[in-house]
């Protein structure tokens, strides 16, 4: 039998080991929650670094969004020069480590490369001047910016209706260019009868309509300036970038059927400068087309602009590298007259669709997560 002192000193010795156990139960829950309390303040401090960054690219005078013009086109003419000598060097040099290490061939190894450089090249430039401006260092691998960028970019190509329609467009004058262009050896060599030279020479006429779409630019600038003056905040209308192309796809689908319908008569009684002349029309309306979208896209998606463009293009290299290809049996099995009347009939389809965003665009901005400059010209008088 147990004494009462016994079974006091059992009591007591439960009523400690009790304690000790809640003691530390609060020891452990406090740790938990100064953990949790040191998380979340580690992730308001990332959030609150971020913000600061957006905002000294948006606002500082040293960000490279807000660096003059001229700046901006020293260097792009430098990144010129410079990516024709990186793809110089990739395809002489590099790419032999590429091929043997990931098995590819050549030239999927100098489109590898040539993708990471251009995806990487604008967060790195951004984070390099941050850096030296702020002190502060980022810390960003390239893996995981052609991951953000190239995951924002199909965001944006299955959801964003601007987006879509820009694709649409952007891929069918990809293809368009491609066949409009393949073209010329069946109509010139082929029909015409010209020489290699005389054959290639047509391609002349082309560049000199985009070089008349280049030097008439600053007429579509002050299109795009002036559209500050009928919206209530000032600011200039992003669809106002549209203008020339809602003018430049009835000169495309003039071009094409003019080059279709002259590219099969006689040579005999008609010269083969009667089909030669819509490649001047052809060239400035691609140029002209091309730029008043790529603007647009810019101008509306603001700080997501390079995937939007991004997006916007992938689909148009994409299905261009498979028309390269099936233009030679096109043209062999329908002939040259409607070969090209095919495209300049589909060609109708796009008329709409500067016109339609220039009408509608505004609207659709206000409603998209990703469209930054949503505001720009928002609200018109």
């Amino acid at each position: 039998m147990n004494s009462p002192s016994a079974k006091q000193e059992h009591d007591g010795s439960a009523e400690k080991v009790a304690g000790n156990h809640d003691e530390g139960l609060g020891t452990t829950g406090n740790g938990n929650l100064e953990r949790l309390q040191t998380a979340q303040e580690g992730e308001m401090l990332t959030q609150d670094a971020e913000a600061a960054k957006r905002e000294w690219i948006k606002t500082a005078p040293e960000s490279p969004r807000n660096w003059p013009l001229w700046r901006k086109w020293w260097i792009i003419s430098g990144l010129l020069f410079y990516t024709i000598v990186i793809f110089i060097c990739n395809t002489g040099f590099v790419t032999d480590d590429a091929e043997e290490g990931f098995g590819v061939n050549k030239e999927a190894a100098v489109m590898g490369q040539s993708l990471a450089w251009s995806l990487t090249f604008r967060e790195s430039l951004h984070d390099k001047v941050y850096e030296k401006h702020t002190g502060i260092k980022q810390k960003k691998s390239a893996t995981a910016i052609v991951s953000r960028e190239l995951g924002r970019a199909a965001i944006l190509l299955c959801t964003e209706p601007i987006v879509m329609a820009l694709a649409l467009t952007t891929t069918f004058l990809f293809g368009l260019i491609f066949i409009y262009l393949q073209g010329y050896t069946f109509v010139y060599g082929d029909h015409f009868a010209l020489g290699t030279v005389a054959e290639g020479a047509m391609f002349l006429v082309s560049i000199l309509g985009g070089f008349i779409a280049l030097v008439t630019q600053p007429v579509q600038n002050y299109l795009y300036r002036r559209s500050a003056k009928s919206t209530s905040n000032g600011k200039p209308r992003p669809e106002a970038r549209l203008y020339t192309a809602c003018f430049a796809v009835w000169i495309m689908l003039i071009s094409v059927f003019w080059f279709a319908f002259t590219s099969s008569l006689n040579p005999q009684q008609v010269s083969y400068q009667a089909p030669m002349w819509s490649g001047l029309l052809f060239g400035y309306a691609e140029v002209a087309i091309y730029t008043g979208l790529w603007q647009y896209g810019t101008d509306a998606y603001g700080a997501n602009a390079g995937s939007a463009l991004a997006a916007i293009n992938l689909p148009a290299n994409s299905v261009a590298c498979g028309l390269a290809h099936a233009a030679l049996p096109f043209f062999e099995n329908v002939a040259d007259k409607w070969a090209l009347g095919i495209m300049g009939f589909i060609s109708i389809l796009y008329l709409a669709v500067p016109p339609l965003l220039v009408w509608k665009g505004q609207w659709l901005r206000k409603r998209s997560p990703f469209a930054m400059s949503r505001d720009a010209g928002a609200a018109d008088d």
